[in-house]
C-alpha cells in the first residue's frame, strides 16, 4: 500500500481535488482509501479529545456569557507552536498513523493533511526535533493557490498568514520530498496532472 499526503492551507482546494483524485485512480481500477489527518475532529485517544475540547472552550471564550470568538480561533489555526503542543499532536497522528498501517488495506492510502502540517507550524527548535520522529510517505504533494483564490473561497486565514505558511513550506521540502501542485486551474486537469504522477512513480512497482 502506498501512502499519499496531502497539505496545504484551508481554502487551497485539497479535498474536492483528493475526492477528484480518487475518482479517477477508482477509475483506473485502483482501490483507494482516504483518511483525513487533521487535528480538530476524530481523535483517537479519549482523554486527548475530551482535554482538546475543554482546551478550546476556555482558550476561545469571548465576553461575559463565554461565547467562543471565531476570529480567536481562525487566529489559532496559523499560529507558531511550541514543542509540547506539536508532541501532543504527534501522539494523537501517530495512533492514526500505526491505525490505518494495520488495518486498512488499498492500493493508494489518501491523508487528507499530514504530520507536516504540524511540523510546517513548529518553532524552530521544535522543528529540529519533530522532524526525527516524522513519517515519510511515499508522496507528499503541497497544494498551493495564490492567497486571493484562497480569501475568495474560505477566508479563515488573512493573506499574511496565507503567504507566512507556504514560506515555512519552504523550510519543510528542505528536508523532506514534497511536491507543489499550483490548484488554481480546472479541478479535473489539475487532479490527472497529480493521478499522472501517482501512476508514474508506482508504475513498475
Amino acid at each position: 500500500m502506498k501512502t499519499i499526503a496531502f497539505i496545504g492551507v484551508d481554502g487551497a482546494g485539497k479535498t474536492t481535488l483528493i475526492r477528484e483524485i480518487k475518482k479517477q485512480l477508482t477509475n483506473s481500477r485502483k482501490k483507494c482509501v482516504l483518511r483525513y489527518m487533521g487535528f480538530g475532529r476524530d481523535y483517537s485517544i479519549p482523554l486527548l479529545s475530551f482535554f482538546m475540547g475543554n482546551y478550546h472552550k476556555f482558550k476561545h471564550r469571548s465576553g461575559k456569557y463565554g461565547f467562543k470568538d471565531k476570529k480567536k480561533i481562525l487566529n489559532d489555526n496559523y499560529r507558531i507552536r511550541r514543542l509540547s503542543w506539536i508532541l501532543i499532536q504527534y501522539l494523537e497522528f501517530w495512533f492514526r498513523y500505526l491505525r490505518n498501517k494495520l488495518f486498512v488495506r488499498a492500493d493508494f492510502l489518501f491523508y487528507d493533511r499530514y504530520f507536516y502540517d504540524g511540523l510546517i507550524l513548529a518553532n524552530d527548535f521544535g522543528f529540529k526535533i519533530i522532524k526525527k520522529i516524522t513519517p515519510r510517505p511515499n508522496i507528499c504533494f503541497l497544494i498551493v493557490a495564490s492567497a486571493e483564490l484562497i480569501r475568495k473561497r474560505k477566508k479563515e486565514a488573512t493573506i499574511v498568514e496565507i503567504n507566512e505558511f507556504y514560506q515555512r513550506a519552504k523550510r519543510l521540502s528542505s528536508h523532506f520530498e514534497v511536491i507543489e501542485v499550483d490548484n488554481s486551474g480546472p479541478l479535473k486537469e489539475v487532479a490527472k496532472e497529480i493521478v499522472g504522477k501517482i501512476l508514474n512513480e508506482f508504475r513498475n512497482n
